[in-house]
């Protein structure tokens, strides 16, 4: 009986204990699902359109527009004094400055020249001597032969008054004959003193001539040692080699002036300068300013003189009477020659156009649909930044760059 109720109580402890355990398990189990979090949903991606795309545009309009060539362009004169020393020596100044307007006659440079001052000085004075000399002479062998002259007609007038046919008788033949000679005496001396006035004035003639030529050749030295302008001009170069006490050789181009009264823009392109024609008109642009000039020299009015200078080939002169006396050599300005233009004409940027394989296009922006079209165009003016479309497009459409 003890044994029997032994096995009914561990099989009642037993029971108790599974329960048990199965209570706990069930208890982790809902303790478990709260201690970790539950996995996100995974939702599809929202739909969206497209984004339409996005171009740069220009809206083609109607302009003015001109081909036109040209460029920087220099003042210069076509009459040029290149002024050098006579005769070499050391320079002693230089009394003008680079574009200085000078008067004819002005002294510009000169070289040391004291000796050759002192020289001169003492020629003109000697000259001056000469002179006086010879003037005074001359007025006194001039009154010597006059006073010689008029003592022969006073012996004529009183012969001539005792050889009268009422003096006969009063006056003796001997006197008469003694006043002929005299007559005669005094007409070999009348021609001794024109004789001794022809030596003298010959003499003094001589030396006068001799002191002028000496000093003229002193005073053409004095003058070799002086530059002075030929014309009223402008100072358009100096040699940079000049300094002051330095030696000058002779006939080294040492200053240059030029006539501002033969001034022209010279233009010089190797490539454009074929397109200005004889007597075309130019615009010129200087100091903001726009003025009118004519072509005056072409290259090929030039060819025929140039001597085969390259530079003369590709050089074109222009005239503009507006900026006479208002420029100085060396000047520059602006000159632009109109090859093609138009009013009104329909033009584009030229980075719109489009070059393939010689086939002209542009890009067309269809805003119904927002995309671009290529269409074909013919071209006119190029003026280098913009070009002109004679066919294919219209004001107001719009273009798409490349």
């Amino acid at each position: 009986m003890r044994k029997h109720g032994a096995i009914e109580n561990f099989m009642r402890a037993l029971k108790k204990t599974v329960i048990f355990g199965v209570i706990i398990a069930l208890a982790a189990s809902v303790s478990g699902c709260n201690l970790f979090p539950k996995e996100e949903e995974i939702l599809p991606p929202p739909l969206t359109e497209p984004p339409q795309a996005e171009y740069e545009t220009y809206t083609v309009t109607r302009e003015y527009i001109a081909r036109r060539v040209g460029g920087i362009a220099t003042f210069r004169s076509t009459s040029n004094y290149d002024l050098s020393f006579k005769s070499g020596g050391t320079l002693k100044a230089i009394h003008v400055s680079l574009n200085d307007t000078v008067k004819k006659g002005q002294l510009l440079m000169e070289l040391e020249n004291e000796s050759l001052e002192r020289s001169l000085k003492r020629m003109e004075l000697d000259l001056q001597n000469q002179q006086l000399d010879f003037e005074n002479t001359k007025k006194n062998l001039e009154s010597q032969i006059e006073q010689e002259k008029q003592k022969l007609e006073e012996l004529k007038k009183e012969y001539e008054y005792k050889s009268a046919p009422e003096m006969q008788g009063i006056v003796s033949q001997k006197e008469l004959d003694d006043l002929q000679k005299k007559i005669k005496d005094q007409e070999a001396a009348i021609v001794k003193a024109q004789e001794n006035y022809q030596y003298q004035i010959t003499k003094l003639s001589n030396n006068l001539k001799k002191a002028q030529m000496e000093y003229e050749y002193s005073k053409q030295d004095y003058e070799k040692t002086k530059l002075v302008s030929p014309i009223d001009g402008i100072v358009s170069t100096i040699n940079t080699n000049l300094r002051i006490g330095a030696n000058v050789p002779a006939n080294q181009m040492v200053i240059q002036i030029q006539d501002p009264n033969t001034l022209y823009l010279s233009y010089t392109d190797d490539q454009n300068a074929q397109y200005f024609q004889l007597n075309a008109e130019v615009e010129v642009q200087f100091n903001n300013q726009t003025y009118k000039g004519i072509v005056v020299q072409t290259p090929t009015t030039l060819a025929a003189g140039s001597g085969g200078n390259p530079a003369l080939l590709n050089t074109v002169f222009i005239k503009v009477d507006e900026l006479v006396g208002k420029v100085r050599a060396n000047d520059r300005a602006n000159v632009y020659l109109t090859l093609a233009e138009k009013e009104n004409a329909v033009v584009i940027p030229r980075a719109y156009l489009q070059q393939v394989q010689g086939r002209n296009f542009v890009w067309v922006l269809d805003e119904e649909a927002m995309v671009k079209r290529e269409r074909d165009v013919e071209i006119g003016i190029n003026d280098g930044t913009r070009i002109e479309i004679v066919k294919g497009l219209e004001a107001g459409e719009k273009i798409v760059a490349r």
